[in-house]
């Protein structure tokens, strides 16, 4: 999909996709295929048997499918000319419009997004923000993330503008690196707003930034923000689960194997140092790790023998094969009107998971999927978070 386009999933024919169809199809695709273990003075014909066996489970798994094409569209939304998206953050506001915002600084409702041909209407709801990934609306505001603070505006004359513009809380710094992005905010359970921070890639002008790869918890009426996770590397999608736990996605790289999802708690260290000075600040609510640590060549497995607050991930998407950059991520709570997904994470890269709360460590089912997915660059991918807020 092309950064500019605006998609929405629609699933349209609900009886051809049933609980059990994800299962079979993914079970068949990813396992290996195990015969019972066979003498060929047996059977001399096992291999042809095999054979026949793989041939009807392909026949079988494209028949799926093909059903599975036919329950759900990608509609790509036309744009007004010379119009350029680049989405970072998509919400649906609570008298049901769409609004996105585009890491080119703006923010626009969208009208009509869920019209069938697509004949959207855009109506810019502000400009000139830093690179905003992410709004919520709550208590009469939107609020978003930018780059330098967390924001809340509010449109006060009903003219779908808004007009009025709060900084909520500008507590972490810049350097002027260019990937130094903010994400979130997300709503916990007890009223806290949830972000994350990137840390910078490459000359700092600016000098040292404290935060840098960190998760911050902000209380939206006051501002005042506690820093309560370290080790973040590009943390480019952060949400709530069901259950009210924090989970975050992060980019692969230095000292991140590969991409994962993991669970955020206050305190945890998740494995990169660069914003370990930030440990010893007052307001830090992670324990500093001991002198020397995390030391290069340390099994990730092994880390909380030295640092007893590492955090290893929920998961670990397999480098290429999984995609390399995820984004978003949203659970499907339409208790299955989306299709066979009910209580399952949608990943922006074309990855859907299967999370457990009630064992011990998580416990996970993984799985690819062929619905669209990001190209690495969309940071809070459109069709993982569109089509599973509204099922028209």
């Amino acid at each position: 999909m092309h950064r500019s386009d605006l998609a929405m999933l629609r699933r349209d024919h609900p009886a051809t996709a049933r609980p059990t169809l994800a299962v079979a199809f993914l079970t068949a695709a990813l396992l290996p295929l195990t015969l019972p273990a066979q003498e060929a003075s047996e059977d001399e014909n096992w291999r042809d048997r095999e054979k026949e066996l793989l041939a009807s489970q392909r026949a079988e798994l494209v028949t799926r499918t093909d059903a599975e094409a036919l329950s759900y569209r990608v509609l790509t939304m036309p744009l007004n000319e010379g119009m350029s998206m680049e989405i970072g953050g998509l919400l649906q506001l609570s008298d049901g419009r769409m609004m996105a915002g585009t890491r080119r600084g703006e923010i626009f409702i969208v009208e009509n997004a869920f019209s069938d041909p697509p004949a959207p209407v855009f109506k810019q709801y502000a400009f000139g923000l830093g690179q905003p990934l992410g709004l919520l609306e709550l208590d009469g505001w939107i609020y978003t993330a930018q780059r330098g603070e967390l924001t809340r505006m509010r449109d006060t004359d009903g003219d779908d503008r808004a007009d009025v513009f709060e900084t909520v809380t500008d507590a972490w710094e810049t350097s002027g690196d260019y990937h130094e992005y903010v994400f979130g905010p997300r709503l916990t359970p007890d009223g806290k707003l949830w972000v994350t921070l990137n840390i910078p890639f490459g000359d700092q002008p600016y000098g040292f930034a404290p935060w840098r790869g960190w998760a911050a918890r902000i209380d939206p009426g006051t501002g005042d923000t506690e820093f309560v996770a370290a080790g973040l590397r590009s943390p480019a999608g952060v949400e709530v689960s069901p259950w009210g736990e924090v989970f975050y996605t992060d980019n692969q790289g230095e000292w991140n194997n590969a991409s994962k999802l993991s669970l955020i708690e206050v305190g945890d260290f998740h494995g990169h140092p660069h914003g370990m000075a930030s440990t010893h600040r007052p307001e830090s609510q992670v324990e500093p790790p001991p002198e020397g640590q995390p030391e290069g060549g340390t099994y990730m497995k092994d880390l909380h023998e030295h640092i007893p607050n590492f955090r290893m991930p929920s998961v670990w998407f397999p480098y290429v094969k999984m995609g390399q950059s995820p984004s978003g991520l949203k659970w499907d709570t339409t208790g299955g009107l989306f299709g066979p997904f009910a209580g399952q994470l949608f990943v922006g890269m074309s990855v859907r998971l299967t999370v457990d709360p009630l064992r011990a460590g998580y416990v996970h089912e993984l799985h690819l999927d062929g619905v669209r997915g990001g190209d690495g660059q969309a940071l809070l991918h459109p069709e993982a978070y569109y089509t599973l807020v509204n099922i028209p």
